[in-house]
């Protein structure tokens, strides 16, 4: 971000939202510290060794990605519910939640390149605000959608509703990468690319 004042307010805007923590009585002020040092950590590693990554991630074909994600995702889920005694809510599924919609822009980025290839830059302001507001509602309507349908069929504690919040996830994230912007495109909300 080259805007000095973008970089202060997104500075500003962590460490409001990590002091929030502590006063909403959600977090103690040690685990607001953890989360700001491992952050500090992750970004610095992911800066410095970025191209490394992006080289060694695109070796793999893309079925291998997607499989390579979707493989972590359930052996996150399982080590943290065997880390909770096999709870059936909390922090595993906070964690299968995340995979999932990882897994899905895992899917999406790729076939938007390809098939789409979105300009987020393209358009008014105005534009870029419904474009906004339009990727929100539909990846909350996914969610919602979906959950009510798998609701149904399956407790979220359940390992089928497990899986099932998975694949909601990743259809929200297929939706809010691949979906959004097709529609955008296809609607003049925006443009594609210039090669």
């Amino acid at each position: 971000v080259k805007s000095r004042t973008a970089r202060v307010g997104c500075v500003m805007l962590i460490l409001l939202t990590g002091l929030s923590r502590p006063y909403l009585g959600v977090h103690y002020l040690e685990d607001v510290l953890i989360g700001w040092v491992l952050g500090l950590a992750i970004a610095l590693f992911a800066i410095r060794y970025a191209d490394r990554i992006s080289t060694l991630w695109r070796k793999f074909s893309y079925g291998q990605q997607v499989a390579i994600v979707t493989a972590s995702s359930v052996i996150l889920w399982f080590a943290t519910r065997e880390l909770s005694a096999w709870a059936g809510d909390g922090q595993p599924y906070t964690f299968l939640s995340y995979m999932g919609l990882l897994t899905g822009i895992v899917i999406a980025h790729p076939l938007e390149a390809r098939m789409i290839d979105f300009d987020p830059r393209s358009s008014s302001l105005l534009r870029k605000a419904l474009r906004c507001a339009l990727s929100l509602g539909t990846v909350i309507g996914t969610l919602l959608l979906l959950d009510a349908a798998f609701g149904a069929l399956s407790d979220d504690a359940s390992l089928l509703g497990g899986l099932l919040r998975f694949v909601r996830y990743a259809a929200a994230g297929i939706v809010g990468m691949f979906i959004a912007p097709l529609v955008f495109v296809k609607m003049g909300l925006a443009a594609r690319l210039a090669k």
